[in-house]
């Protein structure tokens, strides 16, 4: 048998882990809940205020997925805005936010919860020059008192 007859099936195996691993944002452990992040749009989308010289809207959503087969509830949510590593803005919604803005901070086991924000801020022109990024970041504790975190990185640019 030659080199590449025994070479073949170990590089079809090979590249069929590679391909099935992707890319898993919520590494499970059994019996501990897990939470995915989505972030929507992607990238977030900066949108001056009318009338302003330099306010933006920055809407988005959050949608987070209890993945690990237990009830989660937030502690809170974070937001970081950074340009060249700077943080630019910084927001961090806790539960009382939540409940308060008719969201339940309990993520039932296997159930998806979506929180819309928008932020508003006066953000100079210069920011959007350079590449922005948005730090979100769930924190939380599952049903038997684990600590659940989950972060996600996304751009945001200017319309």
């Amino acid at each position: 048998m030659t080199k590449i007859a025994l070479l073949l099936p170990a590089s079809l195996v090979l590249l069929l882990f590679l391909g099935c691993s992707g890319n898993n944002d919520t590494p499970t452990e059994p019996g501990r809940g897990a939470l995915t992040l989505i972030v929507n749009p992607n990238p977030i989308v900066a949108t001056r205020v009318a009338g302003t010289s330099g306010t933006y809207d920055f809407p988005f959503e959050i949608v987070l997925t209890e993945t690990g087969g237990r009830t989660v509830t937030l502690t809170a949510l974070h937001v970081d805005v950074k340009t060249l590593g700077i943080t630019v803005l910084s927001k961090t919604y806790d539960a009382n936010y939540l409940r308060d803005h008719n969201y339940s901070p309990v993520i039932p086991a296997g159930t998806t919860a979506r929180y819309s924000f928008n932020l508003r801020e006066d953000a100079p022109d210069s920011i959007f020059s350079s590449n922005v990024e948005a730090d979100l970041q769930a924190e939380g504790v599952d049903d038997k008192g684990n600590a659940v975190r989950q972060t996600k990185t996304v751009s945001v640019t200017r319309r």
